[in-house]
């Protein structure tokens, strides 16, 4: 099992999944060619109303320019497709005219312009020559439904002697809204990359129900205003009954014993209010920084998680999240062994940083190279780590029956996802807050988490049938050692 395998394991267990997400590949569309498989995972652009299909092995991230909505990039980076929605100059807005602005503006930009005066005297600019040549053009396109253009050219490179690809598809995704597509690659990657660019272009959707739209915005927009009315008190009470918190991960018995139950694992959860520093468990606090002082929100774990199914692999992870107290930053660490007769298997580490919008990502694994990834955060209603975690006692303090929807970061898809949470108060259950959450909006699978009269964890039961449920350390470590399971 490679470290990545393990860490898909290990994370799905941490953020309580119904299981291991196994990619749903298939062929795309008619039009689309021939060779490249989608992961099964999607890109979804609210503000646009536009729905990516992923290819394998493609990964959306942010960018510090206002025009490009979204850019995606293989790991290898020998090329990447920018999303734009820009506005067309002047009138007779069709995808056929968005072509003929940007192939013009190329060939100037990479060209000689010489300014004459025509006979009535005014000033007119002339492209004299130009280093950019046009490859394709493909005009009155169709993408599904939609119109379309595109164009293929070749441009010098920035720094090298041999030329780009540059390739523009532009879809009139509504009558007022239209999408640019832009390809930059190198010539070394041009077959992948077209590939590619014309799968994300041909297997687009693009939402025309205003009121699905809406509906989103309406249950982000509550979840936003929930948390505003969460004051540091209720931070605090929520931590106080998080200070040392023991879970058993199992799957029950037909018997309804503990005796017949297939442990899994179990984790220990410890929130605090703390220094930004001790995200780095290995760093004495007398050695910390000014900015390594500073107090905020902090949740540990520590998780063990069994494979039985896979060699006996064991997995131990060691993770911190640390919030400041006004949420405008945040960092986290979170590392991972993972174990198979007592013998290294394999490692992970994932080290996060979020400054207001810009948030960055290391992930480095043994035997494989380290990677920076830059995820999204576009609109409102993102929530960091530390809330995530934190999120149904959150939701209890608020303690109104609704149905909230944020945007939340998941190590175990290394995006930024949509997940709907539903509060309840069951009247068979008297004091019960009851909190059905689905991780992923596009996925069916959903979980359900119980909170006693206080606001403290009970239980959480997955899809699956497999429960995290709240323990002791006595009680766990003889239910463990009972069953001659690990726990050293």
């Amino acid at each position: 099992m490679t470290p990545n395998q393990a860490l898909t394991i290990c994370l799905a267990a941490m953020l309580s999944l119904a299981g291991l997400a196994h990619a749903q590949t298939r062929q795309i569309a008619e039009d689309a060619p021939v060779g490249v498989r989608l992961s099964g995972e999607e890109l979804r652009i609210d503000e646009i109303g536009l729905v990516l299909d992923l290819p394998e092995g493609i990964r959306a991230e942010r960018v510090d320019d206002p025009a490009i909505v979204a850019r995606l990039t293989p790991e290898h980076a020998r090329f990447l497709v920018n999303i734009k929605t820009p506005r067309l100059r002047g009138g007779g807005a069709t995808p056929e005219h968005f072509i003929d602005q940007i192939v013009d503006d190329l060939r100037r930009a990479h060209g000689v312009v010489r300014s004459r005066r025509d006979r009535q005297g005014r000033l007119v600019e002339e492209l004299v020559e130009t280093r950019v040549t046009v490859e394709e053009r493909v005009r009155n396109l169709r993408v599904g439904e939609r119109t379309a253009s595109r164009v293929y050219l070749r441009a010098p490179h920035p720094t090298a002697d041999r030329p780009i690809l540059m390739g523009y598809s532009v879809v009139q995704a509504t009558p007022a809204r239209f999408v640019v597509y832009e390809l930059i690659s190198t010539e070394h990657a041009e077959g992948e990359s077209r590939a590619v660019y014309e799968t994300l272009v041909a297997s687009a959707r693009y939402e025309d129900s205003i009121e699905a739209m809406a509906e989103r915005g309406r249950l982000v927009q509550r979840g936003r205003e929930a948390f505003t009315m969460l004051p540091d008190s209720a931070y605090r009470r929520v931590i106080e009954i998080n200070r040392d918190r023991w879970e058993r991960l199992y799957e029950p018995a037909r018997s309804g014993s503990d005796r017949d139950a297939r442990e899994l694992g179990y984790r220990r959860i410890r929130a605090s209010v703390g220094p930004r520093g001790a995200i780095d468990p290995t760093k004495s606090p007398d050695r910390y920084t000014e900015a390594e002082r500073e107090e905020g929100y902090l949740v540990r774990m520590n998780i063990r998680l069994l494979q039985p199914d896979s060699g006996n692999l064991i997995v131990d992870t060691e993770a911190v999240f640390w919030l400041a107290k006004d949420f405008g930053e945040e960092a986290w660490s979170i590392r991972m062994a993972n174990r198979r007769r007592g013998e290294l298997a394999g490692t992970y580490t994932e080290l996060g940083l979020r400054e207001g919008r810009r948030m960055q990502i290391i992930i480095e694994g043994m035997g494989e190279t380290s990677r920076s990834i830059h995820p999204m955060i576009r609109g409102e209603g993102y929530i960091s780590q530390v809330q995530t975690w934190l999120l149904p006692q959150l939701l209890a303090e608020v303690g109104i029956e609704s149905e909230y929807a944020f945007y939340a970061y998941r190590s175990a898809d290394e995006r930024i996802r949509l997940r709907r949470d539903t509060v309840e108060k069951p009247s068979d259950r008297e004091g019960v807050t009851r909190i059905i959450t689905q991780l992923v909006e596009t996925r069916e699978d959903t979980q359900e988490t119980l909170l006693d009269s206080e606001g403290r964890f009970m239980r959480t039961t997955l899809s699956d049938g497999r429960v995290w449920e709240d323990t002791t350390l006595d009680r766990l470590a003889r239910l463990w050692r009972s069953k001659g399971l690990p726990m050293n």
